[in-house]
């Protein structure tokens, strides 16, 4: 799979304002998201597309979920697969495509988004005093449960002002979470600025 710093440098690349963070209070209401515009519509492109995609060719419209498929191609492509059978019968654009499937039930976290690793991820990346200062760990755990820092509730209006001092543009909106839980059939338009 493409390194996590990959990964983000793919998702900026996608579109969208460089400067513009949405915000939103996570559905547990414990957590603050904050997640650059371009990213969050990359990934939710990306998940759509690999939620909704029927066949492969539909799976590789999108170029984050293009490079999903072909490194896990890659990875199936082991020395004892023919690269051939391996594209007859996962890779031409018309074989069926399922992604649950193709990831397979271990490898959900490649292909779905969390909002709370991307919130961290952009903080820590991009602004790491930031992150320093409003970012606490996780110390929570469970069975499926990926510890990752937040940013807690009652420190979002703080954290939307030092984003601001930095010159960042913030708006609050209200369903990103529940965006980031259940894929929108069409992004672009779920997140369309007016």
């Amino acid at each position: 799979m493409p390194s996590r710093a990959r990964v983000m440098a793919n998702r900026r690349e996608h579109g969208g304002l460089p400067r513009l963070v949405l915000t939103d209070l996570e559905l547990d209401g414990v957590s603050v998201l904050a997640i650059p515009y371009g990213i969050a519509l990359a990934e939710l492109t990306t998940w759509s597309t690999l939620t909704f995609a029927r066949t492969f060719g539909q799976a590789r419209r999108d170029r984050g979920a293009a490079q999903l498929v072909a490194s896990r191609l890659s990875e199936l492509l082991g020395p004892n697969r023919e690269p051939h059978e391996t594209y007859r019968t996962t890779g031409s654009d018309r074989a069926r495509f399922n992604a649950s499937a193709f990831f397979g039930d271990e490898d959900w976290r490649v292909w779905t988004p969390n909002a709370r690793v991307t919130t961290a991820d952009f903080l820590q990346q991009d602004e790491p005093d930031v992150a320093a200062a409003f970012l606490r760990p996780d110390t929570a755990w469970g069975h499926d449960y990926e510890p990752v820092a937040f940013v807690a509730a009652e420190r979002r209006d703080d954290l939307e002002a030092a984003l601001r001092e930095r010159a960042y543009e913030v708006r609050q909106w209200r369903g990103l979470s529940e965006l980031y839980l259940d894929p929108p059939v069409r992004p672009q338009v779920t997140l369309a600025l007016t």
